[in-house]
């Protein structure tokens, strides 16, 4: 059919250029036959016209209508036809208006008009005429030549892909079956063309489906095996969401018997002790034929022992996508359920133990911070010499470093005592509009003579106009405070330390990078973790014993924020504390 479409296109494309070439060479003819007129006849026309001889003028203008594609010449003088021979007969025609030119003792005198008109129809006539001929001789010729071609094409192709079509029809995949033969004329046995090679890859193809299904069916029996013997099991529901299957072994394992749910619904049969959350929403799943995955319940067997489920199953629908049943499997999970319970007991009983801790530590902090402010005031008084000379520069030295070690032991007992109190929910978190570029700068002036000591520069980089946050101002002091500390604790003299503030659409960024130790890649993990030290070595430590940044990461994580650490050894640490943004209506509020 293709062939036959495509030629006869090819002919009607070629017919169409043909016949065009015979319209445009006929009305060439004619236009050519009119100048014709002008060039041979128009001259003797003239004289006849000039001289009035009728019978003359009668004959040349029969004679040239005699031309069989000029239907009408006449000759007008003042307007008005005076000869004329021929009749206008086509709808379509070219018309020629010739004037007669006399030279009349030099002047050229305008005696009358010469009107030729060339008819088409006969042109059209014949165009249709021979359109006709070519289409049928070449028609005729494209048939043949078409049918022949399909004659060969089934002869040699057609025939053999209908063998192969029976073939394969015919193939079963569970047994060999005799291989495809053609039963061609091959003349050369040792020449492959594509009809054999597709005849031999069918037989490969076949010979490899049959090894596949043979290894398929074991694979199957094996997985059946497997799954008899395991102690899960498998059931099947129908479109009307009724128990059609068990596996062997699901009596065994839930205690049930199959003959109780087998043909009724989850409504039908119910859960004993089931949650009503988990029961109302294993129905929803079944009912929009949803997938679902650990719908766990408990039964109770015959001998009392109670046993936890899970179940999990999917729909399945056929190739119309209309709803068949569900298939699935279950799960006894009473031993994960009961480890389960166990590790649930041993964390409360962690976070008691914890709870307690962190109490006994705000207590003993409590408790140590009275004696620590007795010895703070009384050596501050001793060493201001209120009540007298402390005599000797010795007894001067000893009484500044009590009172050097007991501002060291104060700020670890805060450190312990704002640790305990976040640690037990005691610390409270106002948050309010916070102009962020104050607070850097009153927490570098804080450590201000720290840094000078330590030989550090601290720059503050924020830009203009930045926006409130919102935020406890105490904590975002703390935190500030507790990261810069660390910074100048561990960083080299001569170093740097940058503090940047910056704001996005959602998040607030405040960010303090050193150029200090840095932190090991195998302490980075655990950094944040209360008591953690860069060195454990303690002749090594700087003062502190790891509470910083614990302090921040539970201060951080009140606010809803994140914290988040990079660092190289020997080339420092940045910390980046990210905050959520202050709500548009707050900070107008903040504003006003």
């Amino acid at each position: 059919m293709f062939v036959i479409a495509l030629s006869s296109l090819i002919t009607l494309i070629t017919t169409g250029v043909d016949l065009y070439w015979f319209y445009r060479n006929s009305i060439d003819r004619i236009e050519n036959d009119m100048n014709e007129v002008r060039t041979i006849h128009l001259e003797s026309l003239i004289t006849s016209v000039w001289v009035l001889d009728q019978l003359q003028i009668q004959t040349q203008l029969n004679g040239l209508a005699e031309h069989q594609d000029f239907e009408y010449l006449g000759i007008k003088v003042h307007g008005k036809t005076v000869w004329e021979s021929g009749r206008i007969e086509s709808t379509h025609r070219i018309i020629q208006d010739i004037p007669l030119i006399y030279n009349y003792r030099g002047k050229d005198i305008e005696i009358g008009r010469l009107e030729v008109v060339g008819g088409l129809d006969r042109v059209f006539r014949r165009l249709l005429d021979r359109a006709i001929f070519i289409l049928l001789s070449n028609g005729t010729k494209t048939f043949v030549v078409a049918g022949f071609m399909l004659l060969i094409f089934y002869c040699l192709i057609g025939r053999h892909l209908e063998a192969i079509a029976a073939y394969l029809r015919t193939l079963n995949p569970k047994e060999f079956s005799p291989p495809l033969n053609l039963r061609r004329k091959v003349t050369n046995p040792d020449s492959q063309d594509e009809i054999s090679e597709v005849a031999g890859a069918i037989n490969d193809m076949h010979r490899s489906l049959c090894q596949s299904f043979a290894s398929l069916e074991k694979s199957e029996t094996r997985a059946r095996d497997f799954a008899e013997t395991a102690s899960d099991y498998f059931w099947e529901m129908d479109a009307d969401l009724r128990f059609s299957y068990f596996s062997e072994n699901f009596e065994a394992v839930t205690g049930v018997s199959q003959t109780a749910l087998l043909g009724k619904t989850r409504e039908e049969t119910g859960i004993p002790d089931v949650q009503p959350e988990a029961w109302e929403k294993h129905l929803a799943d079944l009912k929009a034929h949803r997938e679902f995955k650990n719908f766990e319940h408990p039964r109770t067997h015959e001998d009392g022992q109670v046993v936890w489920l899970s179940i999990s199953g999917k729909p399945i629908f056929d190739e119309n996508h209309v709803f068949q049943g569900f298939r699935g499997t279950g799960a006894d999970i009473t031993e994960r359920k009961r480890a389960e319970d166990e590790r649930t007991a041993a964390l409360e009983d962690a976070k008691r133990a914890n709870h307690a801790k962190s109490e006994f530590l705000a207590t003993m902090s409590h408790e140590f911070r009275t004696p620590l402010n007795a010895i703070l005031g009384f050596s501050e008084i001793l060493l201001a010499e209120i009540n007298g000379s402390l005599g000797s520069e010795k007894n001067k030295q000893y009484v500044q470093d009590i009172h050097r070690s007991g501002e060291l032991m104060l700020g670890l007992v805060n450190d312990i005592l704002d640790f305990s109190a976040i640690g037990v929910g005691r610390r409270r978190i106002v948050k309010e509009a916070i102009a962020v570029d104050e607070v850097l700068t009153g927490c570098a002036r804080s450590v201000e003579k720290a840094a000078a000591d330590a030989g550090v520069v601290i720059t503050i980089d924020s830009v203009d106009n930045l926006p409130f946050l919102w935020a406890d101002r105490r904590s975002l002091t703390q935190i500030v405070l507790n990261i810069l500390s660390n910074s100048i604790k561990y960083s080299c003299r001569g170093g740097s330390i940058l503090v940047s503030a910056r704001a996005g659409d959602k998040n607030f960024t405040i960010s303090v990078k050193d150029e200090g130790i840095g932190i090991p890649s195998s302490k980075l993990p655990f950094i944040t973790e209360a008591f953690s030290q860069v060195d454990p070595d303690p002749y090594k430590t700087r003062k502190g014993i790891g509470l910083g940044l614990s302090i921040v990461k539970s201060l951080v994580d009140a606010h809803g924020g994140d914290m988040k650490i990079e660092s190289e050894e020997k080339k420092g640490t940045t910390v980046t504390i990210t905050f959520p943004r202050l709500q548009p209506a707050v900070a107008l509020m903040a504003n006003s």
